[in-house]
């Protein structure tokens, strides 16, 4: 029988699911040391647990940018609506 353990944020209640104990996507820019960059995406509470996740798989590489992924959706959609309106 298998336990799991989820971690649940720094103890700071936030109203409405807002805040430290929901999973956000990170993107994230790195370097290998022979200079090949990639983008990983991984699911974390906070941009420093972001980067603890990316160091633990790949130990190698430079960070070079940490961003929240779910921003790049919204504008995404913002747009689409923008342009939606534009044409009526």
């Amino acid at each position: 029988m298998g336990i799991e353990v989820r971690r649940v944020g720094g103890g700071r209640i936030a109203p409405f699911g807002f805040g430290a104990s929901r999973l956000h996507p990170y993107k994230i820019v790195s370097k290998l040391r022979d200079g090949r960059r990639f983008e990983l995406r991984v699911e974390a509470l906070n941009r420093e647990e972001a980067v603890d996740i990316a160091k633990a798989k790949f130990p190698l590489i430079t960070i070079q940018k940490v961003s929240r992924a779910d921003k790049i959706k919204t504008a995404g959609r913002f747009l689409e609506r923008l342009e939606t309106e534009l044409e009526k």
